[in-house]
């Protein structure tokens, strides 16, 4: 398998993301990952963290407020 240029990287994920498909933008990242510059994996790494925390903190709050429903 080839590296794919920076630019091409670019313009594939810019396609993804102009067409809305975000699930297909986030697979396309973490399938290519390891070909972006350093610098860019890791503000993806961090973007990728804040994501998951948020998700996470909204699953934990939608718990307590069925938790508190419940009682």
């Amino acid at each position: 398998m080839q590296p794919i240029d920076t630019a091409t990287l670019y313009k594939t994920f810019l396609s993804f993301v102009e067409s809305g498909d975000e699930a297909a933008a986030r697979a396309y990242l973490t399938e290519h990952f390891v070909e972006f510059p350093e610098e860019v994996q890791e503000k993806l790494t961090l973007v990728f963290f804040k994501d998951a925390l948020h998700h996470r903190a909204l699953a934990a709050k939608e718990i307590a407020q069925m938790q508190q429903q419940g009682m």
